[in-house]
């Protein structure tokens, strides 16, 4: 999974890009963004701890976004609901970690098209020898999405400072992580985690705290339609 070039640039994200290439021209060649709004593009290494509702998501009407810091207030923002991209809070890393993606039909295909931009602009970005969340916040950049560049990696949307101009990436709170095989010793960050009551291995053990935490809140329960 490497990218190869007069350099090398370490890591198996190419892979991905790849295979998210590949989705972007399935979805145009089936003309999929006539026949649906919003797209979830995920892992089948989640394990999700708690439902989602992703139409409260994108709509902003998720308790704990940056657009429902003033009790019912409406969103002042100077991008459409259809032009934000939506990530899970956390996993940062100096960029945007895109494990998990909810993007609409006319984003769909800058969120996916990473591929395509790396080989464009690839002696500049291979150069600098950054890693994958670095380099998918600066090709989201290239696409023409606003990213911001100084965020902090676990910043909580409620907390940030009310002056901040809108961002077209927007946040809500974790409810999955990523699994590991049984046998797996190592990820990119270190040792892996071992087995847990759900019964699976973790691999990243911050998703997995953050999971839970967000779970356990009874206004998440609320929000999804169920008692907790």
């Amino acid at each position: 999974g490497t990218v190869l070039s007069y350099q090398r640039y370490p890591g198996s994200v190419a892979i991905q890009m790849m295979s998210r290439y590949f989705v972007s021209r399935q979805i145009q060649q089936l003309n999929l963004t006539q026949s649906y709004d919003w797209f979830v593009v995920t892992r089948t290494d989640h394990f999700y701890m708690c439902p989602q509702n992703w139409t409260q998501i994108v709509t902003r009407n998720v308790p704990g976004t940056k657009s429902n810091v003033k009790q019912n207030a409406a969103p002042a923002t100077q991008h459409s609901p259809s032009s934000v991209v939506w990530l899970p809070l956390g996993e940062d890393y100096h960029g945007y970690n895109d494990r998990h993606v909810i993007a609409s039909s006319t984003m769909i295909h800058k969120v996916l098209n990473i591929y395509p931009q790396l080989l464009f602009h690839l002696p500049g970005y291979v150069s600098t020898r950054r890693n994958p969340e670095w380099l998918v916040q600066r090709m989201w950049q290239a696409a023409g999405i606003q990213v911001r560049l100084d965020h902090s990696e676990n910043e909580d949307p409620a907390t940030a400072p009310p002056e901040e101009p809108p961002r077209q990436v927007q946040r809500f709170p974790r409810t999955m992580f990523t699994c590991a095989a049984p046998g797996d010793v190592r990820s990119g960050l270190g040792r892996m985690n071992g087995a847990i009551k759900e019964g699976v291995q973790v691999k990243y053990m911050r998703e997995y705290q953050a999971s839970r935490q967000t779970c356990r809140r009874p206004w998440w329960h609320r929000l999804i339609g169920r008692k907790g």
